[in-house]
């Protein structure tokens, strides 16, 4: 892969850097002049200017400031890097000069939020930190943080907009941090609590999120967990830890998730709308079905206005309700398979078949797509306005019961231009 000419030789490749260092770009955020990376796009790349910026913590750079953050690799051990990889670099000298000159001969390597390169931007407030909760391995060791950020700004449910980001102690990173998990272990949040909580027989309550987690178990001494990263994020690693325990996952009130460029609700591909909250919980209690002792699933509120567990203490839930709920909820049961192709499995191949509603008697169906075809001055328009006469009068057709109904008689024929 060559790359030749211009103010900074590294420019052009900084797209194909950026997925070698952090992978897979967020498709649906990204764009012909930019990428970006993770769920919520919170790295981003501009192809144009070959710029790197990170807008949970306002950091930002050029391909070799980018490669040093990733792999702790600088100046010719990061022009190596690259080479390593196929990357046909010029030895142009730069990779020896300090940063500052770097900068004057061109460089973007220490691109950043004061630059000039920002001011077409419309991040907003920068995002600060605001709360950190660690992640620690069964040893007290810490693993990793999470992160929250948040710019001060309100959203439309009148709740602070924030991010989350992870990471990793790293002394080789400016301020001890890598800001990258990639390859860590994942372990439930507070997981010697939980193992202590499991092995006394206690119910666990896994919830989403860890201010809900802590809220639970300081205030009420309630045994409960989350998984870092949020919805929809649990790993399979993450259940043996669970093994033999009686789980209750509380599910966040959400309301149906929509596309936030269209507007559009979302579905499933079997129809059934896209609940975040609900969907999540169903998904931890089915990787636990079959680990855990017992697992139930609860959603507290009804209401879908991202009500969780700590809204309905503040509202005025008691633990004594809490648990009470929990138990009186069924056994959690595995959502049976739903073929969006509406197939039959082996299993349901005796069970009774749909029953069809009639609009004509054996012949068409209501809420279902029915077509008549022949060959061309067959009659197929004059039999087609017979029915739809018969059903808007409620009257036999052709001797066979209709069903009454409002018809719309639609005729649409092919033309040429």
């Amino acid at each position: 892969m060559g790359v030749h000419g211009g103010s900074d030789q590294f420019s052009a490749i900084a797209g194909a850097v950026a997925k070698e260092l952090l992978g897979d770009p967020n498709k649906k955020l990204s764009s012909n002049d930019e990428l970006r990376f993770g769920s919520k796009g919170s790295i981003s790349v501009d192809l144009k200017k070959g710029t790197w910026f990170e807008h949970g913590t306002d950091v930002g750079g050029g391909v070799l400031a980018l490669i040093e953050r990733e792999t702790g690799r600088k100046g010719r051990e990061a022009i190596e890097w690259l080479r390593e990889r196929g990357f046909n670099i010029e030895d142009s000298g730069n990779a020896r000069q300090p940063a500052q000159r770097q900068a004057q001969a061109g460089s973007n390597r220490n691109y950043g939020p004061d630059d000039d390169d920002r001011q077409d931007r419309d991040d907003g407030p920068p995002m600060r930190t605001t709360k950190t909760w660690d992640y620690l391995d069964e040893n007290g060791g810490l693993l990793f943080q999470v992160v929250r950020q948040e710019n001060g700004l309100f959203g439309n449910d009148g709740k602070p907009e924030k991010t989350y980001l992870q990471r990793r102690p790293d002394a080789s990173k400016p301020g001890g941090w890598n800001w990258s998990t990639k390859g860590i272990r994942q372990f439930p949040y507070r997981v010697g609590e939980l193992i202590e909580a499991i092995r006394e027989g206690a119910v666990i309550f896994v919830v989403e999120g860890e201010k809900a987690a802590d809220r639970l178990i300081d205030d009420y001494g309630i045994p409960a967990t989350t998984n870092a990263r949020g919805a929809g994020k649990w790993v399979e690693e993450l259940n043996p830890f669970f093994k033999g325990a009686k789980v209750v996952v509380l599910a966040d009130d959400d309301p149906q998730a929509m596309n936030k460029k269209t507007k559009e609700l979302r579905f499933h591909e079997d129809g059934r709308p896209i609940f975040v909250g609900i969907d999540h919980a169903n998904a931890v209690a089915s990787n636990l079905i079959d680990v855990a002792a017992d697992v139930r699933v609860v959603q507290l509120t009804d209401r879908k206005k991202k009500e969780d567990v700590y809204d309905w203490l503040d509202q005025g839930g008691t633990p004594e309700q809490l648990y009470a709920i929990a138990k009186k909820a069924p056994r959690y049961e595995r959502e049976p398979f739903r073929s969006k192709f509406h197939a039959v499995t082996w299993a349901n191949l005796d069970a009774p078949g749909p029953e069809h509603e009639w609009l004509v008697k054996n012949v068409l169906t209501r809420g279902e797509i029915g077509m008549i075809a022949g060959p061309s001055k067959s009659g197929k328009s004059f039999l087609v306005s017979d029915i739809a006469l018969a059903i808007a009068r409620g009257v036999d057709w052709m001797g066979r019961r209709t069903l009454q109904g409002g018809v719309v008689y639609q005729a649409g024929e092919g033309q040429k231009d």
